[in-house]
């Protein structure tokens, strides 16, 4: 039996991607093109989901696609689940790219069992917001995409989506468990919220002891980032800064309305920050080596940085 998947991206500006459009990963596609739009529209779907979601569609950035076979007696609720995540997961490849809010809300599932066409609808119920914790609307080229299409294929298999209850698997690798969190700050309610959890995200690259936590963090990410004397020290500051934050955050301090300007620009050199550390720990093999090690190991790789790298 044939199933048709489909959401409408919002947040985010694509250029003119026609016919049926970018393939992200095996049958799912990515479509500015109207009439392909439109033939996912067939049948009694219009009438299913209603004029606003239509019209919704139709003038959406884009649509992401899909439309595979199914076992007769497949799972409708798990099966647009499963799509909705990989969709999110999509999201999140492109904020490695650079910050955005690219989003989606309500996915739909189409199918026709019988005599009879059925269609589901369902969403995952999270937001995500710029760094600095707008909605603002972020142009991506023909060529980004490819490059965000090639990446998520290429490291889809390591970077995954939350686990129930936010329990991660003892198998899970420092990078993994990292984007992780990054995930939940790029969803997280406030600003204070969203350092908190990259602050957590940067402990699960790097850290291997609690002791001097914030001075370990912000120096092993400062040589991590760089081998310039200047930008190392304003990585470690920025760092450092984070952690106070974050520590007020989760020790229940008052953040006060003065600080608005102060916890933007954490936020967003955070981001900036755990964007570069993710990309280098993914294509670095030295870094790849040492992060898939034990503590000693990378306690060893982050010696031999700071004593031996010169700018």
């Amino acid at each position: 039996m044939r199933v048709t998947f489909f959401t409408a991206v919002i947040n985010v500006q694509f250029a003119s991607i026609s016919g049926r459009g970018d393939e992200i990963s095996d049958g799912l596609y990515i479509t500015t093109d109207k009439d392909t739009i439109l033939g996912l529209l067939v049948g009694d779907v219009r009438n299913a989901i209603g004029r606003l979601e239509t019209d919704f569609l139709l003038n959406a950035p884009a649509v992401i696609y899909s439309r595979n076979d199914v076992a007769d007696d497949f799972n409708w609720l798990e099966y647009l689940g499963c799509c909705l995540r990989k969709v999110k997961m999509f999201f999140h490849v492109m904020w490695l790219a650079k910050d955005n809010a690219a989003d989606s809300e309500l996915g739909f599932l189409t199918y026709v069992p019988g005599f009879v066409q059925r269609t589901h609808s369902n969403a995952v119920s999270v937001t995500y917001r710029m760094a600095d914790g707008s909605l603002s609307v972020i142009a991506f080229s023909r060529k980004e995409l490819k490059e965000i299409r090639a990446y998520y294929r290429a490291f889809i298999g390591e970077i995954e989506g939350p686990t129930p209850y936010g329990i991660l698997r003892s198998e899970l690798g420092r990078t993994m468990r990292a984007f992780y969190w990054i995930q939940a700050g790029r969803a997280a309610g406030g600003l204070g919220e969203r350092i908190a959890s990259f602050c957590t995200a940067m402990e699960s690259l790097f850290a291997t002891s609690s002791s001097e936590l914030a001075h370990q963090l912000a120096e092993r990410m400062a040589v991590f980032l760089s081998d310039q004397p200047e930008e190392r020290l304003q990585v470690y500051r920025q760092v450092k800064t984070a952690y106070r934050l974050r520590s007020k955050v989760v020790h229940g301090d008052l953040l006060r309305q003065s600080m608005e300007d102060e916890l933007i620009e954490s936020s967003m050199g955070c981001d900036d920050l755990l964007r570069q550390a993710i990309q280098k720990a993914a294509a670095n093999k030295e870094a790849r080596k040492a992060l898939d090690g034990s503590n000693e190991s990378l306690d060893r790789y982050f010696m031999e940085l700071l004593l031996t790298q010169r700018p």
